[in-house]
């Protein structure tokens, strides 16, 4: 959201406030926050299960990324269809290319495991960071490239599915 001014985002709250709670979901029907919270608590086991089988390398990393991307476009239950999510995702993807895919697929299966602490949730954010600058220096077209400001989000995401009540995910 990009704020007109300082109290549009107090303004918006306060209508959702005044609204009790309501939302409209993805497919335009108004839900409360419980609702909303049910369902991403519904969905949970089937995302944890895909990380899993990915983690234990199961799952390759291309079939991985599909499975996610269509389980959050069925379930837009967490808002990682859009562009800090799927399409970084995409983006890392591409850009790594064949070559890189197997050092990608370890990088993501050390970094979306949950942190123990914040030195170590530090840590995979800047391994994150460096391989994505590194892809960054190497393509023609920046606008192709992965963007290092979704890295929060992204990891954040995994992290949250993992371990809900200790990681929140982080919006921009």
């Amino acid at each position: 959201m990009v704020l007109a001014d300082d109290q549009q985002l107090v303004r918006a709250w306060d209508a959702f406030k005044e609204n009790d709670y309501r939302m409209k979901d993805s497919q335009g029907k108004v839900v409360t926050m419980e609702e909303a919270d049910q369902r991403r608590e519904d969905r949970l086991p089937v995302l944890r299960e895909l990380i899993e089988d990915f983690l234990s390398e199961d799952l390759p990393l291309g079939e991985f990324k599909t499975e996610i991307d269509g389980q959050n476009k069925r379930f837009p239950y967490w808002g990682f269809k859009g562009m800090n999510g799927m399409m970084f995702f995409n983006m890392i993807y591409s850009s790594a290319g064949e070559e890189r895919w197997d050092e990608l697929g370890d990088l993501l299966r050390n970094i979306i495991q949950t942190p123990t602490d914040k030195t170590e949730a530090k840590a995979k954010i800047r391994s994150l960071q460096g391989f994505v600058e590194r892809l960054r220096n190497e393509v023609e077209d920046l606008r192709t490239a992965p963007r290092p400001g979704s890295i929060p989000y992204f990891l954040s995401y995994f992290w949250q599915v993992q371990d809900p009540e200790r990681y929140p995910i982080y919006y921009t």
